[in-house]
C-alpha cells in the first residue's frame, strides 16, 4: 500500500515526467518476490 503513496507524493513533487520508467519491487518471506516496470 505505501507504493501508490510515494508515487503520488513523487509526482505531485515534479521528480516524474511522461515517459519515466518507475521500478517496483516487493519482497516477501522465503522466497516470494515480485517486480514490476511502469512507465509514467
Amino acid at each position: 500500500a505505501s507504493a501508490p503513496i510515494v508515487l503520488a507524493q513523487v509526482a505531485e513533487a515534479g521528480k516524474l515526467e511522461k515517459g519515466d520508467r518507475v521500478a517496483l519491487l516487493g519482497i516477501g518471506s522465503g522466497l516470494n518476490c515480485s517486480m514490476a516496470e511502469i512507465v509514467w
